[in-house]
């Protein structure tokens, strides 16, 4: 019975876990998706560029090209950061693995002197 509020905890930590995490995972699609989308502007830019020879497209080619590298880079800090979040996850289910294991040996310790 003493354990009830412990797991009750362990889940609202997990939930506030996953509920942080939900941004991040919607804003690293979302980016993904973007960059997606310019590489295959990209390539298409690429394709009229070398059948048009045109100069105004050289320009525009050269900004998507910057754009796509931004968005990379976006991609990869969010994946460094998500990367950083998990392990953070992880310490705090030790962490909580230990409180739970903890409190069954203090509960266990109570129930011998009673």
């Amino acid at each position: 019975v003493g354990q009830l509020p412990e797991a009750r905890r362990a889940a609202d930590m997990q939930t506030d876990i996953d509920l942080a995490l939900q941004p991040l995972r919607s804003e690293n699609s979302q980016l993904r998706r973007r960059v997606r989308i310019l590489n295959q502007q990209l390539r298409e830019k690429e394709r009229a560029e070398r059948e048009n020879r045109a100069p105004d497209f050289s320009f525009e080619l050269e900004s998507l090209r910057s754009l796509n590298m931004s968005l990379e880079k976006q991609l990869q800090d969010q994946a460094g950061l998500q990367e950083a979040l998990q392990c953070r996850v992880e310490g705090l289910r030790t962490e909580c693995d230990q409180l739970r294991l903890d409190n069954k040996n203090l509960l266990d310790m109570v129930g011998q002197k009673g």
